[in-house]
C-alpha cells in the first residue's frame, strides 16, 4: 500500500471520528439550530442524501443508513480538498482529517471563499514548518460569534487544531498501542455515564496526565484531548482537573 493511500485511509478514520464526536447521530430530521428551520439535518449533520436531495421535517433515517451518509460524503470532502488546496500532498494525515472535519462543518467551497481568507491564505502561502502553529490560530476564528452555536463550535475548533498539529505517528501506529482512555466499569448498570468511573488522559497542550469522574468525561475526551492514546498509562495518582 502506498503511503498516499495509507494517508488517506488515516485521514478519513481520524476525520470521522471527530465529526461523530461534534455532530452526534440523530435519526429524525431536525431543524437548523441557527435558523431554526431550514437546512433541516438528519444522521451524523447530514442535510442531503445520496441522490441530493434535501432532508425533510419529519423523515427518519437507519443507523446504516446514517453511517453511509457520513462516509460517502468525507470521502466527497477528501477528493475534492485534493484538487481544490494545491499542497493537500504535503499535509499528513492528522492534518488533513482536521480539514475534513471543518469542510463538514463549514461546508465544501470555504477554500479562497469569502468569510474564509485567513485561513486560506495560511494554507495557501504560509510556510509548511509553520502550520502546526499558525493553522490551529486560524481555524478558532470561525465559531459564530454570539450564535446558539458558538460554544460547541469553540470546542471543535480546538479539537481540530489540536488533531492538526499532533504528529500523525501518534496516530497511524495506535493499532499496537494501549489507549489512554482507561474506564472502569460498574457491574449492573446499562447508560455509558454511570458506567464509567474514571478516565486517565495525556494532555499535549500542557504536557501532563489528567483524571476526570463521569460526570465531565464521560469518555468524551475527542472533545478536547487529542489523541487519547500513544503514551502509557501513569504509574501515580494524576489531578482532579
Amino acid at each position: 500500500m502506498t503511503n498516499s493511500i495509507q494517508t488517506k485511509i488515516n485521514s478519513l478514520e481520524q476525520a470521522k471520528k471527530v465529526i461523530k464526536q461534534f455532530e452526534g447521530c440523530v435519526l429524525k430530521a431536525y431543524p437548523d439550530p441557527e435558523t431554526g428551520r431550514d437546512p433541516w439535518t438528519i444522521g451524523f449533520g447530514s442535510t442531503t442524501y445520496l441522490d441530493g436531495t434535501p432532508v425533510k421535517k419529519g423523515q427518519t433515517i437507519t443507523m446504516e443508513v446514517a453511517e453511509s451518509l457520513l462516509k460517502v460524503k468525507i470521502e466527497k470532502i477528501y477528493q475534492i480538498l485534493s484538487k481544490r488546496i494545491p499542497r493537500w500532498s504535503l499535509l499528513n494525515s492528522n492534518q488533513q482529517a482536521a480539514l475534513i472535519s471543518f469542510t463538514y462543518n463549514c461546508g465544501i467551497n470555504w477554500y479562497n471563499g469569502p468569510g474564509f481568507n485567513t485561513i486560506s491564505r495560511v494554507i495557501r502561502e504560509d510556510a509548511v514548518k509553520d502550520w502546526n502553529r499558525l493553522v490551529p490560530l486560524a481555524l478558532a476564528l470561525y465559531v459564530n460569534p454570539g450564535g446558539p452555536t458558538e460554544v460547541g463550535l469553540r470546542r471543535r475548533r480546538k479539537a481540530e487544531g489540536i488533531l492538526f498539529s499532533t504528529p500523525t505517528t501518534t496516530v497511524q501506529n495506535s493499532s499496537s498501542i494501549t489507549p489512554i482512555a482507561v474506564s472502569e466499569r460498574l457491574p449492573g448498570t446499562e447508560d455509558v455515564e454511570s458506567k464509567v468511573r474514571y478516565c486517565w488522559w495525556y494532555n499535549y497542550e500542557d504536557q501532563a496526565w489528567h483524571y476526570c469522574d463521569a460526570a465531565y468525561c464521560n469518555l468524551n475526551v475527542w472533545t478536547h484531548w487529542l489523541p487519547y492514546y500513544a503514551l502509557p498509562l501513569p504509574n501515580s495518582t494524576g489531578d482532579n482537573s
